[in-house]
């Protein structure tokens, strides 16, 4: 390699991020409504009727008047007890309750009537209404749900609940969807999950659908930088092969490409990234055909590039920054659930369709990679130290192998919402040095994850 001079460089990609969860040091916990379009309408009554398009010439003038509800008392304390619809609106009750949230028609029901929290719904309150009712959004301080309460509803599919701790009546969704959801916004305390519980003992599917109120990153930071050590893999045949290997994802010593076989399906990298990707290098090393800039390790850059820093010496010290952003311009996080349902049945870990990303591998190649002969030359990474958000996370102990190393990260340890945004930097903490350049190498860094749009 030729002489260094110090350089910092940017690139922009097709590339993206997300993350978030519970309540450890450095979370943060939401208890804002669910998706873009309860935001809007999870408030008063009248907030209710107004975004939802409730009010017709002859309809309605509030909740109130549309529902039919007792205020109990208990212990001193009031609250609604939701009995439900009007008489006159039950046979319009869609043209009146209902926003077409995207594909299905919804109703979030009221948090409050006349300034008291509703905090159950009776049996077979919402019982055979005899139209099509797609999904519910139920009140935010609910604890019941009665007996038979949306029986007999055969298109309610989705059902969103505050918490997991609400009480399910018996019945409450039989004769709906073949297959209902049940989510909960806010994670269940260990050992305590009735709507789970429910769900297991009716044949139903309950799944965490959490609230997105903050596009900020959601990370837990251990109290000391994680040492993570990496398994071993091999090359792909992948995006950039050619002839009978295009996009074969089969592994081999002589493969161009590294990576995971998730970025080398027929939709590829394009597909499941819809944001941008940013990569900066403290330095790298010049070369009139960007040889060694930073944007060569992106996950489609294969073997014939590396970043090469471009300080003297061996470059401890030097980094990689990642500033992932994205976009899956979706508003309200139930949408994808009808179309991806296999994710379901293949990754009954999370409900990967809740508007995060989580972060669950690195896959790095050291060195670079383009042969034998160039790899033993220049210098390797021994060990990197990794920030998210400029907070020291983990130490990523490299082997000195030329194959692809993948580091798994603690699950849901960083997530990220959609539509925000997440930075990652890696700094040479210290380094295998080269038999005949002092320049230290990398072909490849990126970052995998388990969310949407098939990953």
């Amino acid at each position: 390699m030729g002489n260094k001079t110090g350089q910092v460089i940017a690139l922009v990609c097709g590339c993206i991020a997300v993350a978030a969860i519970g309540c450890q040091t450095g979370e943060k916990t939401s208890e804002a409504a669910l998706g873009e379009n309860a935001v809007e309408t999870k408030n008063t009554s009248t907030a209710v009727l107004s975004k939802l398009r409730l009010t017709e010439p002859d309809g309605p003038d509030s909740v109130e008047e549309l529902l039919t509800y007792e205020v109990r008392a208990e212990e001193g304390r009031e609250y609604v007890l939701l009995t439900g619809i009007k008489e006159k609106y039950r046979k319009d009750f869609a043209r009146y309750a209902f926003a077409e949230l995207h594909y299905w028609p919804g109703f979030t029901m009221p948090d409050q009537i006349n300034g008291i929290w509703v905090e159950e719904i009776a049996e077979d309150a919402f019982r055979n209404l005899g139209t099509k009712l797609g999904m519910i959004y139920l009140p935010r301080h609910l604890k019941r749900v009665g007996d038979r309460a949306f029986a007999d509803n055969p298109s309610l599919w989705a059902v969103d609940f505050p918490t997991a701790d609400c009480i399910i009546g018996e019945d409450a969704f039989a004769g709906c969807e073949e297959k209902i959801y049940l989510g909960y916004q806010e994670r269940p305390k260990a050992g305590s999950n009735p709507v789970e519980e429910y769900a297991a003992a009716n044949g139903l599917q309950a799944i965490w659908v959490p609230v997105i109120d903050s596009l900020e990153p959601m990370v837990r930071y251990p109290q000391e930088p994680l040492v993570l050590k990496p398994e071993i893999g091999n090359y792909f045949y992948g995006d950039n092969a050619e002839g009978e290997d295009w996009l074969s994802c089969e592994e081999a010593d002589e493969a161009p490409d590294y990576g995971f076989d998730t970025w080398h399906e027929i939709c590829g990298e394009w597909c499941a990234y819809d944001g941008f990707l940013e990569i900066t290098a403290s330095s790298e090393l010049d070369s009139a055909d960007d040889r060694y800039a930073a944007r060569n390790l992106g996950a489609l850059c294969g073997r014939e590039c590396a970043w090469a820093e471009g300080a003297e010496g061996s470059g401890i010290g030097e980094s990689i920054t990642y500033h992932a952003c994205n976009d899956w311009r979706v508003r309200n996080h139930w949408d994808y659930i009808k179309y991806e349902e296999w994710y379901l049945e293949n990754e009954n870990r999370i409900n990967p369709l809740d508007g995060y990303i989580r972060y669950t591998q690195i896959c790095i190649v050291n060195g670079y990679a383009k042969n034998q002969k160039t790899w033993e030359e220049n210098g390797r990474v021994k060990t990197l130290l990794m920030y998210v958000e400029d907070q020291s996370y983990a130490y990523l102990e490299l082997e000195d192998t030329i194959k692809p190393q993948y580091f798994t990260l603690p699950w849901e340890d960083i997530m990220v919402a959609e539509r925000g945004d997440i930075t990652f930097r890696f700094v040479i903490e210290d380094v295998y040095p080269g038999t005949t350049y002092e320049d230290t190498c990398l072909t490849g860094l990126v970052m995998e994850f388990t969310g949407r749009h098939g990953h």
